[in-house]
């Protein structure tokens, strides 16, 4: 799994439910409710094994990209923007449940806990990246004029790509922090401590970039609607 850090997540999340400078309000477009969304695990089964589990959110990831497809194809550009939006708003919320696992796993010491948390956030992370690449794929095909609602969209996946393998990397380290201090290797939790800080400033230029890329796009559905 790659990462990027909750600790932005709350910022990042709250100016797209605020709309930005453009003032633009974005309602979920019809057929768009179902799209995106975090895939559940809270009624799994407990004898069920990682793998197992695993298997099964990456047959729901795959029913759910064929649907997602399917729901595309009749959208205008619009709406399709608005599908963007819906993802990201997704993600904060993606993001913040993964932090939540981390830190159950912390603060219980049982640290069996965390590949499932980061076997659901994978799953919803995919499910998200593949609603985005889809909306992309659809501009390209049906909307050929809107080059730049792609690209700033292709920006967009690559920052959060690399704010997820960021992440990923903070929540290794603050693991290794916790075990350091358990041990009382004080030398190597300061170093850590300074990692965790280093990483902790580049997921938040990638939160700001991310922004940015969210506030262009609330502009162009403006534009497109007047």
């Amino acid at each position: 799994l790659s990462a990027r850090s909750s600790c932005h997540n709350d910022k990042e999340g709250e100016q797209k439910h605020n709309g930005g400078g453009c003032g633009c309000n974005h309602s979920i477009p019809k057929g768009g409710e179902s799209m995106g969304q975090s895939i559940d695990m809270l009624q799994e089964n407990e004898e069920q094994t990682l793998e197992e589990k695993k298997q099964l959110l990456e047959q729901e990831r795959l029913e759910r990209s064929t649907k997602i497809k399917e729901e595309l194809q009749n959208m205008s550009c619009v709406e399709l923007i608005k599908t963007v939006l819906q993802a990201q708003e997704d993600r904060v919320v993606t993001y913040r449940q993964f932090e939540e696992g981390l830190q159950q796993s912390l603060t219980t010491g049982n640290m069996s806990l965390y590949p499932i948390a980061c076997a659901k956030a994978t799953a919803s992370f995919s499910v998200l990246s593949d609603t985005i690449n889809a909306v992309i794929e659809q501009l390209t095909a049906a909307h050929n004029n809107k080059k730049l609602l792609s690209k700033i969209m292709v920006k967009l996946q690559k920052e959060e790509k690399e704010k997820l393998n960021l992440t990923a990397a903070l929540h290794l380290e603050k693991i290794r922090e916790q075990g350091t201090l358990v041990e009382g290797d004080e030398r190597t939790a300061s170093l850590l401590s300074e990692a965790i800080t280093t990483l902790t400033i580049k997921i938040t230029r990638c939160v700001q970039n991310i922004n940015e890329f969210i506030e262009e796009l609330r502009c162009e559905a403006m534009e497109e609607q007047e």
